[in-house]
């Protein structure tokens, strides 16, 4: 470009960005105390990695106190049996009861528990669950799925009046299944990279984790490796997933999704 004209358009067109919105830093204790409470359905959001270091603090925090929280989370097993000994929960909305490693397996204490109907679980398959954070996100009440249709898990949601089966108007004679929306109140989510203001960085995979952003309707708390300028972000801005507006905290907390990892794909 002629230097007359590029000096010509930055003169008229730029415009200073800022390089971050407001402080949302908090101690961990102190993010879990302010934006949950008793009785609210926090999901916990499945990327590559997963908000282990929140949903240990929400245990810590609620231990013992018939905290009657639902959760919706793509398995439960593994780390967040520590929800579920803790009494901390009473519901929970997911794809799978057990443990995944070494090998996909019951989890005996959920067993016992929901045996001894000490928690109630509601159960979907992966796509259904996250057609329900679309539909929460997207702001609809509802959207058709096919995924269980005559299924015994589409009779059992049904009862709780959060499924049903139409007629397909386009298919005369064949059904189509619909999902109500999924809004949880909070999302916990951890990602490789935020600044202080909340916009985040998610490297793929994705998982729902960005449309249960969306859904959430109170808002995201985000737990991040690392906290990074915004000008780090808008060099890297087709990884930012999370806009700034939907967080009401941020937590710096490296290692906040062990044992599993982050990735760097897309970097």
């Amino acid at each position: 470009m002629h230097p007359d004209y590029k000096a010509l358009i930055e003169k008229r067109f730029h415009v200073p960005l800022p390089e971050a919105g407001m402080d949302k830093r908090l101690p961990l204790p102190e993010a879990i105390a302010r934006f949950t409470r008793p009785g609210m359905k926090v999901h916990f959001a499945s990327t590559h990695t997963r908000p282990y270091g929140l949903g240990y603090a929400l245990a810590r925090h609620y231990w013992k106190k018939d905290a009657r929280i639902e959760a919706s989370l793509l398995n439960v097993g593994e780390t967040w049996i520590a929800l579920v000994l803790g009494g901390v929960l009473s519901k929970a909305v997911t794809t799978f009861s057990g443990d995944i490693w070494p090998y996909p397996s019951p989890n005996p204490v959920m067993n016992r528990y929901w045996l001894e109907k000490k928690i109630d679980i509601e159960h979907w398959s992966i796509l259904s669950f996250t057609q329900r954070l679309l539909a929460g996100a997207l702001g609809i009440p509802f959207v058709p799925t096919r995924s269980v249709v005559g299924s015994t898990m589409a009779e059992d949601n049904a009862k709780r009046g959060t499924y049903r089966e139409i007629d397909d108007p386009f298919h005369p004679g064949e059904k189509v299944g619909l999902v109500a929306a999924l809004h949880p109140d909070v999302t916990f989510l951890h990602v490789p990279a935020c600044d202080v203001s909340g916009n985040a960085i998610i490297t793929a995979p994705l998982g729902e984790g960005p449309l249960s952003c969306f859904a959430a309707r109170e808002g995201v708390i985000l737990s991040t490796e690392k906290i990074v300028p915004t000008s780090y972000l808008r060099e890297h801005n087709h990884l930012v997933k999370v806009p700034a507006h939907l967080v009401k905290a941020v937590v710096e907390l490296p290692y906040g999704g062990h044992p599993r990892g982050v990735t760097n794909v897309g970097a």
